[in-house]
Formats: structure tokens, C-alpha cells, sequence
């Protein structure tokens, strides 16, 4: 599906004028500065997908274009924790230099995923899930072209499904009156999405990941109670980015007695 936009904000220089978003990009001396090429490469994006949506009454966030400003920091973050995890398995098995730059990689991630949680909050009216996701890709593969396309597909894609999950849960603990506070960047980091009653809890976007956390906490010695699935199928959304007010609580009512479970004074 190409995505098309139709917009006249230009997207401020400042973002893409910067190391960070030429960061990975390999070039020979004769090829032009890839910084100089974005601004270009974007706008054609952009201006591809003025069929599909019309923004001229609402223009795209700011939030958006520093989501873009950051896909290849977040890409090559996401390879260097591939090529670790293959290479040693859990961070607990890494030498200390290796080990340091597994975590400085998650925290490159989680950044990324808090700023793709903003995107969800401000443009969720106007995009859908898979709309989107190849607007991201489609602007990824603009400034870096194919070689890479699929794996960063795949990387991204992960990535949305479980922001929107993330978001999901959290609208479900509004609804349910539920009182919790969002992890800090570094609770994130071993697993704490929310903090309810004072404990760290690990919400997971489905069955498989979840069992794979707990499977992670074991071997590294940690206890595995609090990393519940959220209980969200993928077609919960109907493609949407938020789920509606009624499947949302029709959802609570399966989490809530895990959640009680874990969360609740005994």
C-alpha cells in the first residue's frame, strides 16, 4: 500500500540537519552529504501520499517528525542488540564493554518507543495501524533505500504493535480507575512499563512474548510474576491505533484478576 500525504508544513531543517539522523549511512566520497539529501527525499514521501489524506486543516505533529528524525538511530540500535543477543544470548552472559553496549542500544530503543508513544497520541485520528506503519517505512526507506527494507520492517512492526498495546493497557487502567504511574526510562529497561501500588509491572503485547520474558527473568535470576500479557489480540483493534471504549473494558475484565494478583495487598 503507498501512503500518501498532503501537507504544507515543511519539515523543519533542524531536525534532519544533525549527526544523529545521518547516523548509519554509509557513502562513498563522491556521494552527496546524505543530511543534504533527507530534507528532498522526505518531501517526496510527503508529497507521494497527497492522494490517501488530507492534512491541510490539521498538519502533521511535531512529534511525528522527530519519530522520523530518529529511524536510523533506532534501526542500527535494534541491529546491535540482534548481533549481541546471537552472540551471547542474555545481556547477563555479555563481557562488561559488550554489556554496555547492549543497554546503551535498549535505551536508544526505549527513547524511540517514547517518542512513537507521542506519535500514537497526537496523530491516532488520522492514521490507521497499517497506515502508519508504512508511512514509516516508506520514509525509512526514502533516506536509506532497500537493502535493509524487510528487517526494519519487521523491527518497527514489532515495535508499533507493542506501543499500541502498551497505550491500549493504559487506557484500560483510565477506565477502570485503575491509579498508576508510567515507568521511568530505566524501570523501563528491566521490564517496568507501569507501576501500580508501587510494584513494576510487565505488560506484554501477547502469549509468546510474554512466556519468553518470564523465560529471560529465570535465566537471569529474576522473578517472572509480574510480566502478565495483556490479554489484546491483534484484531481487538480493527485496524485502528486505540481500541474502542467497549472492547477495552470487555478486555480489563480478563487482565484485572492477573493484575489483582500481583498488585493487590494480601
Amino acid at each position: 500500500m503507498k501512503l500518501k500525504i498532503k501537507t504544507k508544513k515543511i519539515i523543519p531543517a533542524s531536525i534532519f540537519n544533525s549527526r544523529r539522523f545521518a547516523y548509519g549511512h554509509h557513502r562513498s566520497p563522491a556521494e552527496p552529504s546524505p543530511v543534504r539529501l533527507v530534507p528532498h527525499r522526505i518531501k517526496k514521501v510527503l508529497t507521494g501520499f497527497k492522494k490517501k489524506k488530507d492534512f491541510t486543516k490539521a498538519p502533521l505533529s511535531d512529534a511525528l517528525y522527530h519519530l522520523v528524525s530518529e529511524l536510523q538511530r533506532f534501526y542500527a540500535a535494534n541491529q546491535t542488540i540482534d548481533q549481541l543477543r546471537h552472540q551471547y544470548g542474555n545481556p547477563w552472559h555479555m563481557p562488561p564493554v559488550d554489556k554496555k553496549r547492549f543497554y546503551d542500544s535498549k535505551q536508544i530503543v526505549i527513547e524511540f518507543n517514547h517518542a512513537l508513544r507521542k506519535v500514537i497520541s497526537t496523530d491516532a485520528p488520522r492514521f490507521d495501524f497499517e497506515e502508519l506503519l508504512h508511512f514509516i517505512v516508506d520514509t525509512y526507506t526514502a533516506v536509506s533505500g532497500q537493502k535493509h527494507a524487510d528487517d526494519f520492517y519487521h523491527h518497527i512492526r514489532t515495535t508499533l504493535v507493542g506501543m499500541r498495546n502498551e497505550m491500549a493497557v493504559e487506557q484500560m487502567l483510565i477506565g477502570a480507575g485503575v491509579a498508576y504511574e508510567l515507568g521511568s526510562l530505566k524501570q523501563d529497561a528491566v521490564g517496568g512499563d507501569f507501576i501500580i501500588n508501587g510494584i513494576p509491572v510487565d505488560i506484554k503485547a501477547s502469549e509468546k512474548t510474554a512466556e519468553a520474558a518470564r523465560q529471560r527473568a529465570i535465566d537471569g535470576g529474576y522473578d517472572p510474576s509480574s510480566i502478565l500479557w495483556s490479554h489484546i489480540e491483534f484484531e481487538d483493534f480493527d485496524g485502528a491505533l486505540r481500541l474502542s471504549p467497549q472492547k477495552s473494558r470487555e478486555i480489563f475484565a480478563q487482565l484485572e484478576p492477573e493484575l489483582n494478583a500481583i498488585v493487590k495487598p494480601r
